[in-house]
């Protein structure tokens, strides 16, 4: 029994923390995840390296957002907050927990590529589920588009 609770009591500390830092584009990039291990991005941001690979589209921009969208809202627990023409925001909590996680995707008008960022807004560690979530989008976005 013992060893349950020293299991739980390290889950509680890697997964509860601080609400993590400014979301939305700036200077045309998305907020950086500060070394973060509970956190993705697609852009090269303040000298940090992308986790995983932007989604490219060959489509209206238009369409791209359509599908994104569709793609988006087809993932159970999902809220979109925001959106405009080259940015939206949505949350993504998850089933056991509850825990809230922001991504965002942001659309820059000079190129055919969606920018994707995942980042848990609680915890210091996420086990991998942000960058899953971004290649999984990429996936169904390529697959669809």
């Amino acid at each position: 029994m013992k060893k349950r609770n020293l299991i739980l009591v390290i889950l509680c500390v890697l997964m509860f923390g601080i609400k993590i830092d400014a979301i939305g584009v700036h200077n045309g990039k998305l907020m950086p995840c500060n070394g973060k291990w509970n956190c993705a991005i697609t852009q090269t941001v303040d000298g940090q390296k992308p986790s995983t690979q932007p989604i490219y589209y060959t489509s209206s921009k238009k369409d791209a957002r359509a599908l994104l969208k569709k793609i988006i809202l087809s993932f159970a627990r999902v809220k979109i907050v925001s959106e405009a023409d080259d940015y939206m925001h949505a949350t993504f909590e998850s089933g056991f927990w509850h825990f809230i996680d922001d991504v965002e995707f942001y659309l820059p008008n000079n190129a055919k590529v969606i920018q994707m960022r995942s980042a848990s807004r609680k915890g210091k560690y996420d086990f991998g589920v942000n960058k899953r979530r971004l290649k999984k989008i990429k996936k169904m976005f390529d697959k669809d588009s």
